[in-house]
């Protein structure tokens, strides 16, 4: 009698037809959950960012100071991914779960255009925060003499240009070409924000040593501790913003060397998918480490539900 356990492994057309039916299954799932979790940050992300928008609108002190005129900047971009971005992507999964080629190209395009110039504005906003912090730091009592909320507001507006611009970069260069290019420029911003924080640390530290041999001048020149307070609000902005797109980074590299399956498809909304969750961490930071924001928006809210019960 022969040994059936002897006879080498053979997939029947049914046996492997019923595993790809069961693969499909479980990647339109994870698909689907994907597009749950993005539906439900949108709302979320779009939510906290317009609460810090309309805090900032709705109290003067707040803009008068230029560190704060960023940080509106990034609250703005952060804005665009719950409205714009993150739909997008729902739209564009559900459309290639259906299989419809062309919509899905055209989707495709719109999601990467606002992805691309969401996320630029976003590492370069951050970036100029982390200049900023330097510069009050470095200058001492010139700070206050050279940077001006008018001049953080032009830079905002010179960024969203150059970024807004350089899509275009699209159109003259191969798709791969443009996202190597991408991923060159997030690395080499990442990397400045990195040595910038480390010679700002410096300096502090330094600093700190000075005031503690009671040299009155530099005790006048800058308030280290709330400097410090800031400058740790920026590393928790900065290490959110490392961790969330390390994956998204690492998906952009990938695709020069790995062929498109369905569990690298699932792999990189997931990475999209933290990317964008960068977007929901950055106001809880705000209203976390900045005492004035958080009871601006605080008494906002109170007076929002005030008029709800009156209705």
């Amino acid at each position: 009698m022969q040994n059936n356990f002897s006879r080498p492994f053979v997939t029947t057309p049914s046996l492997k037809t019923e595993f790809e039916t069961l693969h499909d299954y479980h990647y339109r799932n994870l698909i689907l959950m994907t597009i749950s979790i993005n539906g439900v940050l949108s709302f979320v992300t779009t939510i906290l960012n317009l609460m810090i928008i309309v805090t900032f609108a709705k109290t003067p002190s707040l803009r008068e100071v230029p560190s704060n005129i960023l940080i509106l900047g990034l609250a703005v971009s952060d804005f665009g991914v719950g409205v714009v971005a993150q739909p997008l992507f729902c739209v564009l999964k559900l459309v290639q779960l259906k299989g419809d080629a062309r919509l899905t190209e055209a989707i495709d395009t719109l999601f990467i255009c606002s992805c691309y110039v969401l996320t630029s504005v976003s590492f370069l906003t951050v970036t100029a925060i982390t200049v900023d912090r330097f510069l009050a730091i470095k200058l001492h009592l010139r700070y206050n003499e050279l940077v001006t909320t008018k001049r953080h507001s032009i830079a905002l507006v010179l960024i969203w240009i150059v970024c807004s611009f350089n899509i275009a970069l699209k159109d003259f260069y191969k798709i791969q070409i443009f996202f190597n290019i991408l991923t060159a420029i997030l690395c080499s911003i990442l990397f400045l924000n990195i040595c910038l924080l480390f010679k700002i640390s410096r300096i502090v530290r330094s600093h700190s040593l000075q005031i503690q041999a009671q040299e009155r001048s530099v005790e006048q020149a800058i308030d280290i501790p709330r400097y410090k307070k800031s400058v740790n609000t920026i590393y928790y902005v900065v290490g959110a913003f490392v961790l969330c797109y390390v994956l998204y980074i690492v998906k952009m590299i990938g695709l020069n060397f790995v062929a498109k399956t369905q569990n690298m498809e699932v792999f990189f909304a997931m990475a999209v998918t933290i990317a964008m969750f960068n977007s929901v961490i950055n106001p809880l930071i705000y209203c976390w480490r900045i005492e004035e924001m958080r009871l601006a928006a605080k008494k906002i809210i109170r007076g929002i539900c005030r008029r709800g019960e009156y209705h």
